[in-house]
């Protein structure tokens, strides 16, 4: 019981960080313009997306053996991994597209320090999310969760590259690192 527990409450907790964040930033992008920001506010709206289909997966997957399952459900995290998978490999076409639209039309990034306290709030935001996954990880072995976990801790690096970016657009006035 212990089991189906903790993985409901990761799960359910990686939709709420991921809409959370992909409101913030959303905001954010609207209020700086920034490329990076935007790619970002894309990664959440998939990390969303991709953590809704897990939770239900999840949740599909918890229930036990029946006539049509002798089994169980429990292959539906494996398909959920890969879906994930998926996910994330569309969105990074999708980023670039936009990349190399900012490239060939550079602009400033306005009001750049909401972008960095943004930045602040989800790198903490998501760090304890990756922390809290690696505990049920642990104690349930779930590798949907694991797949979830390693998506969020490359969020981590991507969050850290938007600083910067945000940083040196901002401090000096290198526009075209912004996009890149």
């Amino acid at each position: 019981m212990e089991h189906a527990l903790l993985m409901r409450r990761v799960t359910r907790a990686a939709v709420a960080l991921g809409a959370s964040l992909a409101v913030l930033k959303g905001a954010a992008w609207l209020w700086t313009g920034s490329v990076s920001l935007l790619a970002s506010l894309v990664d959440s709206l998939l990390d969303t997306l991709a953590s809704t289909v897990l939770l239900i997966a999840v949740h599909a997957s918890l229930q036990p053996a029946d006539h049509e399952h002798r089994f169980g459900h429990g292959k539906l995290e494996q398909l959920a991994a890969l879906a994930q998978s998926v996910l994330v490999g569309v969105s990074c076409i999708g980023l670039v597209w936009a990349a190399v639209v900012r490239v060939q039309n550079p602009a400033p990034v306005e009001h750049g320090w909401v972008g960095l306290v943004v930045m602040g709030v989800a790198s903490a935001a998501t760090w304890a999310l990756v922390r809290f996954q690696q505990q049920v990880i642990a104690r349930t072995g779930s590798s949907a969760i694991a797949a979830d976990s390693l998506h969020y801790r490359g969020d981590l690096l991507m969050n850290g590259a938007v600083a910067l970016s945000l940083i040196a657009t901002g401090t000096l006035g290198w526009t075209l690192l912004d996009p890149l």
